[in-house]
């Protein structure tokens, strides 16, 4: 008999000589691939995903606190995705100290001490936005709220990087299509207003307002303050009219914000409500000057410089 004819002898176990037989539990055990440790990434996105979660938490508080509770909120049109991007600026300095250390230091969980360390800032800031709670009892709440989200990370480990690392994309990328569509949105009405304007009257004047905010009148040299502080301020007011005596209406300790109502709305007071003041509803500045083709109040709304009539 040849090498090649000789019949080779059935796989066996040891055990009377029975072949052995690998179950299919066994065998996607033994091709399955362990997922690979990435600290440092995991780090990173963890720091990017509770920054994010933390952003779109403090601008819905906001726009919950304008829109169902008719609060007094002055805020940029654009908070639903400065407040995402401002808080991953702020985790960015301890997420990537931390990043760091786990690279250098593999043995150290410094995934888990990242989520307790990270939620800690997290839930911090959240905990400021309620000016009524005493700075001791928000720091330690923080701590607290910081221990029972590292306590579920740690239960609930694997469940959670794989949450992180496939919504942290989603959620970046949501934050840029807002700002991109809300940006461009903006554009488009602001462009849209100023080509709306109707043509100015022949020899009609240019009317200039400039509104300074937090100026005190001892800190200009036309009331009598240091020379050369705001020289181009002083030279205009040397070509017009300065008044002396000005008083502006405001109520509640709110300070100087409420002072922009009667100056360019018109009206007397805080706004209590959308549209209506205790002493009823009267055309502001730029509903008097939107017919006359000076100014649109889409177009003061979108440059900043309409009156928010949000009040509580």
């Amino acid at each position: 008999m040849s090498v090649a004819e000789i019949p080779h002898p059935p796989a066996s176990d040891g055990v009377g000589g029975q072949p052995d037989e690998i179950r299919p539990a066994e065998c996607s055990e033994r091709t399955a691939k362990p997922r690979i440790p990435r600290p440092a990434f995991d780090v990173l996105s963890v720091a990017v995903w509770l920054a994010l979660v933390t952003g779109y938490a403090e601008a819905l508080f906001w726009l919950a606190r304008q829109q169902l509770l008719g609060t007094l909120v002055f805020k940029h049109p654009g908070l639903l995705w400065m407040s995402p991007l401002t808080q991953v600026a702020c985790f960015a300095v301890p997420g990537l100290l931390l990043a760091l250390v786990a690279r250098l230091k593999r043995r150290w969980d410094v995934v888990a001490f990242s989520v307790t360390l990270l939620s800690l800032l997290g839930w911090f800031n959240l905990l400021l936005l309620w000016p009524g709670i005493h700075s001791f009892a928000r720091i330690i709440a923080a701590c607290g709220l910081a221990a029972v989200t590292g306590r579920v990370f740690l239960k609930h480990r694997e469940r959670y990087v794989r949450i992180v690392r496939l919504s942290v994309v989603w959620l970046f990328a949501s934050v840029m299509v807002i700002m991109i569509v809300q940006t461009g949105v903006a554009r488009h009405r602001e462009a849209s207003a100023v080509a709306s304007l109707p043509a100015a009257e022949d020899l009609a004047p240019n009317v200039l307002l400039i509104v300074l905010d937090t100026v005190r009148a001892d800190a200009l040299e036309l009331y009598g303050g240091k020379p050369d502080v705001a020289p181009n301020i002083c030279e205009l007011a040397r070509q017009g009219v300065v008044l002396l005596v000005v008083h502006a209406c405001v109520q509640d300790g709110y300070g100087h914000a409420p002072a922009r109502h009667p100056q360019l709305g018109g009206r007397v007071g805080r706004v209590r409500r959308r549209g209506r003041t205790p002493h009823g509803r009267d055309a502001d500045v730029q509903e008097q000057l939107q017919g006359r083709g000076v100014l649109h109040e889409d177009h003061a709304r979108q440059r900043g410089g309409g009156v928010q009539e949000t009040g509580g």
